[in-house]
């Protein structure tokens, strides 16, 4: 066994964010996007038979016309259906409206197959041909879908602008009489994202959106609205759910978003771009990010979730697309995208159970990852090969401590909270390879 030796600050402090990122497993793939898309995509959905689905801007993929909404199969993008013509689709779901569980679609531009043009917001896949849903919705666009249980009945929440008034977007249900406003009255908050999760009192719906001092984050619970720690200052647009050992939490992010009530009339809350409702009060996570967040996924892994934020940032004018990871109480940017910005974010596992690692997707407005020409969208796997640095899990890395306390559990000794010996993931130990590896990634690089 080598012998252990003083670690100079020097050393120490060649480890940047970007070769921590790479040391966690984050390597670049850009298979999905070559071809890729000919425009951005603006969402990933997945099926229950883990099938992989992207919509968007888009009308093809290479040589192949996909229209707006496009499936993977044979490594390839394929139509779902006869292509769907749109100006854009940017949600999918599966809702049973009484005629068993169909695909739908929201977006704007949304053309019935065989048609030249069309203005709905919703359509349905029927067979392969692409079908308003039986009571046309009175909107001319809408932007996210969701289904939701409501006194025993599977309805579909709509967000996008109603007719009577257009100026506020709105949320829209499915009911026997057709659609109609979802509470009984308008949302003049503009609902920008919507998802159905359990944080403990049941499984209710739950939406974000509105602009500036009107903003707010809220829950359904198939009868009352309610608002969530008050009002929040800018444009929430994203929503994610973080699973920890206390129970399920939500995670909101968007444009500008600055502060945040704590439960109503209280003291403010500085927030930058993404906080964590923690079911009585907003955790900051850290200080936030510094760019405006349009997507947020969570990745669960063994060694606890991985929170991503997507969006983009404006330099000299122009719009550039961010990542960044938060993990263990640390934001990571993660370079390598160039484009404007980042739209989507999706973590899918191909093989499911299989031994193939996650991968979270990237879809958006980008031309590069990682040096590599792409068509608007790629992927970071998220397999770790080699554990954290921050050998004793204390946060604070990197530090003598953590090498002190590699080589106390290499000689068969205990440190509580810290992690095994066999720290390149190989299932081989103790080895000397471990020892190699664990070395490589202080002095800053990859394994």
């Amino acid at each position: 066994m080598p012998r252990m030796t003083a670690i100079s600050l020097v050393a120490l402090a060649a480890i940047s964010p970007l070769a921590f990122a790479q040391q966690v497993g984050l390597t670049w793939d850009t298979s999905l996007g070559q071809p890729g898309f000919d425009a951005p995509v603006l969402n990933f959905w997945t099926s229950p038979q883990n099938t992989l689905h992207a919509m968007g801007e888009f009308t093809r993929s290479g040589g192949v016309t996909t229209g707006a909404v496009a499936v993977r199969s044979n490594n390839a993008w394929q139509p779902l259906g006869t292509p769907l013509q749109a100006t854009w689709v940017e949600s999918m779901v599966l809702w049973d409206s009484g005629q068993g569980p169909q695909l739908h679609v929201a977006g704007g531009g949304l053309t019935r197959t065989g048609e030249q043009w069309g203005i709905e917001p919703l359509m349905r896949l029927v067979g392969n041909q692409w079908l308003p849903p039986q009571t046309a919705h009175p909107a001319s666009w809408s932007s996210v879908i969701a289904p939701y249980r409501v006194q025993g009945v599977e309805r579909l929440f709509v967000c996008g602008p109603m007719e009577a008034q257009p100026e506020f977007l709105y949320m829209s249900v499915s009911s026997p009489a057709g659609w109609t406003i979802a509470g009984g009255e308008p949302f003049s908050t503009a609902p920008q994202a919507m998802l159905v999760a359990n944080l403990g009192d049941g499984e209710r719906l739950y939406f974000a959106g509105g602009a500036g001092e009107v903003a707010s984050v809220g829950s359904f619970d198939g009868q009352t609205w309610r608002r969530i720690g008050g009002d929040v200052d800018g444009f929430p647009r994203a929503l994610a759910v973080l699973p920890t050992p206390t129970g399920n939490q939500l995670l909101v992010g968007g444009w500008d978003v600055s502060q945040a009530n704590i439960a109503g009339p209280g003291p403010r809350v500085p927030i930058n771009g993404i906080a964590l409702w923690t079911g009585t009060q907003w955790d900051t996570l850290s200080g936030g990010v510094d760019f405006d967040i349009y997507a947020i996924a969570v990745a669960q892994t063994i060694y606890g979730p991985r929170i991503f934020a997507g969006g983009e940032k404006f330099l000299l004018s122009r719009p550039r697309p961010r990542l960044s990871m938060y993990e263990n109480g640390v934001w990571i940017p993660i370079t390598g995208l160039e484009g404007e910005r980042v739209d989507s974010l999706h973590v899918y596992d191909a093989d499911g159970p299989g031994p193939a690692p996650q991968q979270l997707l990237i879809g958006g407005s980008l031309t590069t990852a990682n040096g590599t020409p792409i068509g608007n969208l790629a992927a970071l796997t998220l397999g770790r090969r080699c554990d954290t640095i921050d050998f004793n899990r204390n946060s604070v890395f990197p530090e003598d401590q953590d090498v002190v306390d590699f080589f106390t559990v290499l000689a068969g000794g205990s440190c509580q909270g810290c992690g095994d010996i066999d720290f390149n993931n190989n299932s081989v130990f103790p080895e000397d390879q471990d020892v190699i590896d664990f070395f490589a990634v202080l002095a800053g690089g990859s394994c």
